[in-house]
């Protein structure tokens, strides 16, 4: 079924056409000529400086008549890029949103699918999961891959969207697929092989990341920064290539270092990327909470200024230093916060930061909000040294109605074939949900299993379905 056009704003498609300024006149025209050859030659800094300079002829207020639509929707286009590329998901978002309803309004597909390539990545490295999906549907469907090939802007940023949800995903045979595809497309469109082979790289970084291997991401990180590929890698991606080699030197016991190669940075890099967060991750490792608070202290006011899932890495640099400053109250608070907005994003691996120093906090949490505890160590991508260290939830409530059926069984010491025929499901169904389990309570094997549920009461009498091992007729 086809997206529909209705996702943008309500009467945004539907709205007067959007219209060209007069982009022959004085510095508008020149300055986007030169804002694309910058682009094209990765150039992103000096794009995004350009793009500020044009964007104000390109509102939908200003854009009120003109017989030239298509180039406004190329300006727009070019406008956005610059912005993202730049690390400014915020000021490429309303680019990409005018180009799209352009290409819309002069029925160009290819127009369309840039700009909602565009989008899709801003939404995705935003945290916006759902959104980004949505957007890169829709560009797939307004464009098929031969087009894709032979246009600027829309392979590189489909790839580089659905890199950042495979890895909210924790799909690591995603990335590595992603990765083949992106040097596949390098060859197939040589003029754009600077951006996909560092998106095919970044890949690389991503997926060390996902599999918290730091001598892994130490190793990717510094050859995608140090690569001689030319044009520059674009301050979106070499900036968060940064970000995660500063990260993986903190788990490594170097945070001197990693501080080191971050002194002549900003704050932030747009929205895309916030190095007080690794500055406060290395003053933790290095005995200094009281540092830590002070790096992270306007982070989470400054929230309209970052991207949602730095927000939850943040607070819980600020929940640990609390902790040790002796200040539990406050610890908790912002700790409970964190993993609430980490978990409704993504759970991310979260580099740099020791398990043993959030083992109480993850104690409390457990007391404090059992039912959300439950669900955060069940998610595969969450932390498990720490759920294995703080222990199992000592309440059932924890398991669903199947899980609970299927703990019966394993009380019992029925097989999972056995289990699968008593409930008339897959085995594969039968071993997800005793995964589930094992999360749930905390636990590592069968007989851990076992003896947990027996010490929390949960009887083969109490299960909905509880048999004999070995009785495969009855449910």
């Amino acid at each position: 079924m086809m997206v529909s056009a209705e996702r943008l704003e309500p009467g945004d498609s539907k709205a007067p056409g959007v219209a060209t300024p007069d982009l022959a006149s004085g510095l508008c025209s020149s300055s986007v000529r030169w804002l694309r050859e910058r682009l094209a030659s990765g150039d992103a800094g000096a794009a995004a400086a350009a793009a500020h300079r044009i964007e104000p002829s390109l509102t939908p207020q200003k854009l009120a008549t003109g017989p030239d639509l298509s180039t406004a929707a190329g300006a727009a286009l070019a406008l956005a890029e610059a912005h993202l590329l730049a690390g400014s998901l915020r000021d490429s978002m309303p680019m990409s949103r005018l180009a799209l309803l352009a290409g819309q309004q002069t029925g160009d597909p290819v127009v369309a699918a840039q700009a909602a390539g565009l989008r899709a990545v801003a939404t995705a490295i935003n945290g916006e999961r759902e959104d980004a999906r949505w957007w890169l549907r829709y560009a797939r469907e307004e464009i098929d891959p031969a087009e894709a090939v032979s246009t600027r802007g829309g392979l590189w940023s489909l790839l580089l969207a659905e890199a950042f949800l495979r890895f909210t995903d924790g799909d690591d045979a995603g990335l590595a697929d992603l990765r083949r595809r992106a040097a596949a497309s390098e060859r197939l469109r040589p003029d754009l092989g600077w951006i996909l082979a560092w998106i095919g790289g970044f890949i690389a970084i991503l997926r060390a990341d996902l599999a918290k291997d730091p001598q892994a991401l130490l190793a990717s990180s510094r050859t995608f920064r140090t690569s001689d590929r030319r044009p520059p890698c674009p301050p979106l991606l070499s900036g968060m290539a940064l970000n995660r080699e500063a990260r993986s030197l903190v788990h490594l016991g170097r945070p001197g270092r990693a501080l080191e190669i971050e002194n002549d940075l900003p704050d932030h890099l747009g929205d895309a990327v916030c190095f007080a967060t690794d500055r406060a991750t290395a003053h933790l490792a290095r005995g200094r909470p009281e540092l830590t608070l002070e790096r992270t202290e306007e982070c989470p006011r400054a929230g309209t200024r970052h991207a949602l899932y730095q927000l939850g890495p943040i607070r819980l640099r600020r929940a640990v230093a609390l902790e040790r400053l002796d200040r539990p109250a406050a610890a908790s608070r912002e700790f409970s916060l964190a993993w609430h907005l980490i978990h409704e994003i993504a759970v991310l691996p979260i580099m740099g930061i020791r398990a043993e120093d959030m083992t109480d906090l993850f104690l409390r949490l457990r007391r404090s909000e059992p039912d959300f505890y439950g669900r955060l160590v069940s998610d595969p991508r969450a932390p498990t040294e720490v759920a294995a260290a703080v222990g199992p939830v000592f309440d059932l409530s924890v398991l669903s109605e199947r899980e609970l059926e299927v703990a019966g069984h394993l009380v019992t010491g029925a097989t999972l074939t056995q289990i699968a025929d008593l409930m008339t499901v897959s085995r594969n169904t039968v071993k997800t949900q005793v995964r589930a389990i094992y999360r749930k309570l905390g636990v590592r094997s069968r007989a851990q299993a076992i003896e947990t549920l027996r010490r929390l009461g949960h009887r083969p009498d109490s299960g909905p379905s509880a048999v004999a091992p070995g009785n495969a007729s009855g449910s």
